[in-house]
C-alpha cells in the first residue's frame, strides 16, 4: 500500500471548485474505477451546479451575483462521495489511512456518509449525472440536483441543524433543476439520451420538488418546447409529460401515447449526462 499523498490535515472551510475537480483528477489517477462506484454529493456537487449556472449563463436561472458572505458559505470543509463505505476508501485508493480511519488527498478530507439524509448509494447512482473534469479530463458521477435539493430542503427543515449554506446551496439546485429542464427539452435534435436524461430529472423534480413547476417562466420555456417535440421520435415522451404534469393537458391537443419512455431496466442503466 502506498503512503498518503499528502499527510496533513485538511485544510478547514477552503475547498473551492478547483480544488474538487483537482482532487476528483487524483483519484482517477489513483484508481480509475473508484469514479465509477461513486457519486459526488455534498457542498462538492452543489459547487459543480454552481459553475453549471455560470457555464451556461441562462438570463432565466442566473447563479447568485458575487457576494464575499456568499463565497465564505461555499467552501466546503471536505469532499463527500457516496458508495465506496467510508472505512474502505483509503484502501480502495491505495492510501494509508490516519488515525481515525479518514483519507486525506494532499490534505483534503475524502469523505462519505455511507448513507446520506434522505438517500443512499443506489438512489444516488440510479439517477446520477455524468460529467467530465475541465482540467484532467476526469470522468465522474454528481448526484441530480432534485435529489440533492430534496436533501437540502430536509436540513433547511431541520431545527436541530445550523447550517447557513444550505440556504445557498438550496437555491442553486432549485436553479439547475429548472435550468437543466429547459435546455435538455430545448436541445435540437433531441437525441435518446437527452431524453432519458430529461425524463430521469422530470420526475424526480414531480416528486421531491413539485413547487418548481408552478414557476411561470419554467412553465412557459417548457411549454414552448415540448410544443415542438409532439411528432419527434425521441421527444414524444417529454412533450406529453408536459402535456398532463404540467399543463393539466388542456394547451395541446390530444395525441396518442406513442414513444412514451418507460422506466424500464435497459434506461436505468443508461446514466443521465451533460451532452
Amino acid at each position: 500500500m502506498n503512503a498518503p499523498l499528502n499527510p496533513e490535515k485538511p485544510s478547514r472551510g477552503t475547498v473551492d471548485w478547483a480544488t474538487v475537480e483537482r482532487t476528483l483528477v487524483k483519484i482517477d489517477h489513483l484508481s480509475p474505477t473508484f469514479l465509477e462506484m461513486n457519486v459526488l454529493i455534498g457542498g462538492g456537487a452543489c459547487y459543480f451546479y454552481r459553475q453549471l449556472l455560470i457555464r451556461f449563463d441562462d438570463a432565466a436561472f442566473p447563479p447568485f451575483p458575487p457576494n464575499p458572505e456568499h463565497e465564505r458559505l461555499w467552501l466546503s470543509k471536505d469532499i463527500d462521495v457516496i458508495g465506496t463505505p467510508k472505512d474502505e476508501i483509503p484502501a480502495e485508493l491505495g492510501l494509508l489511512p490516519d488515525q481515525d480511519g479518514n483519507c486525506f488527498i494532499d490534505g483534503i478530507l475524502v469523505d462519505s456518509p455511507d448513507v446520506a439524509y434522505m438517500f443512499d448509494a443506489n438512489m444516488a447512482r440510479s439517477t446520477a449525472l455524468r460529467a467530465v473534469s475541465k482540467t484532467g479530463g476526469a470522468s465522474f458521477l454528481v448526484a441530480s440536483p432534485a435529489l440533492l435539493l430534496r436533501e437540502k430542503r430536509a436540513l433547511l427543515n431541520d431545527l436541530t441543524k445550523d447550517r447557513p449554506q444550505d440556504v445557498i446551496h438550496a437555491e442553486t439546485l432549485e436553479r439547475s433543476c429548472k435550468m437543466l429542464l429547459c435546455r435538455w427539452l430545448e436541445k435540437r435534435p433531441m437525441d435518446r439520451q437527452t431524453a432519458v436524461s430529461w425524463r430521469f430529472l422530470a420526475d424526480e423534480v414531480k416528486e421531491y420538488a413539485s413547487d418548481l413547476l408552478d414557476d411561470p417562466v419554467l412553465v412557459r420555456r417548457l411549454k414552448s418546447a415540448a410544443e415542438g417535440l409532439k411528432d419527434d421520435p425521441h421527444g414524444k415522451s417529454a412533450y406529453h409529460w408536459v402535456k398532463h404534469k404540467v399543463l393539466g393537458a388542456a394547451p395541446f391537443p390530444a395525441q396518442p401515447h406513442e414513444g412514451e419512455l418507460q422506466q424500464n431496466p435497459e434506461n436505468q442503466k443508461k446514466r443521465p449526462g451533460l451532452g
